[in-house]
């Protein structure tokens, strides 16, 4: 009895694999890098009392908070 094969050339099981983990540790380290840049940018703008980089950090935490979360569905 001879057990059936299923070869993939090109995009087999090793590619899947490192495709996947290279997009998990992406979103994992934006994830990460961007809630230390919100806190330490917020911090900055109280420090200096600049209303325009506080604008900014807000906008950006609305853009990182829709990334991050709409991510958990890949």
């Amino acid at each position: 009895m001879e057990y059936p094969i299923w070869q993939l050339s090109t995009f087999g099981g090793g590619f899947w694999i490192a495709f996947i983990a290279t997009i998990h540790v992406y979103v994992a380290h934006f994830a990460v890098g961007g809630g230390l840049f919100l806190v330490l940018m917020e911090q900055a703008a109280y420090r200096t009392t600049n209303i325009d980089l506080l604008h900014y950090a807000k906008k950006y935490t609305k853009f990182f908070i829709v990334f991050i979360d709409s991510s958990r569905f890949i």
